[in-house]
């Protein structure tokens, strides 16, 4: 008789079987568009291990993926800096 296989042995055993996901390559060209409003339109400058970029706002742009991904946090983390500002402003902490 069979005897059922524990469930972290049945997960383990799945993960194992599951093809690896792609990996993105991350020096592969992607296309990006920066915001340009009132308060923000001066052109970015970016440099990740060695390439520099100015990269104009309003505009489509190709970096590398890496390029763009950093751009990404960047923005994520500076939308995270204004939410906490305004939280400590009111007092909300």
């Amino acid at each position: 008789m069979a005897t059922k296989a524990e469930p972290k042995e049945t997960a383990v055993q799945e993960a194992k079987e599951k093809k690896p996901a792609k990996k993105l390559d991350m020096k592969e060209m992607v296309k990006i568009r920066l915001s340009k409003d009132r308060s923000n339109n001066a052109d970015l400058f970016v440099g990740v291990n060695g390439y520099t970029a100015l990269i104009k706002r309003g505009v489509v742009v190709e970096v590398p993926r890496y390029v763009a991904r950093v751009i990404e946090r960047s923005i994520e983390q500076d939308q995270k800096t204004a939410d906490m500002i305004e939280r400590i402003s009111r007092n909300d902490l």
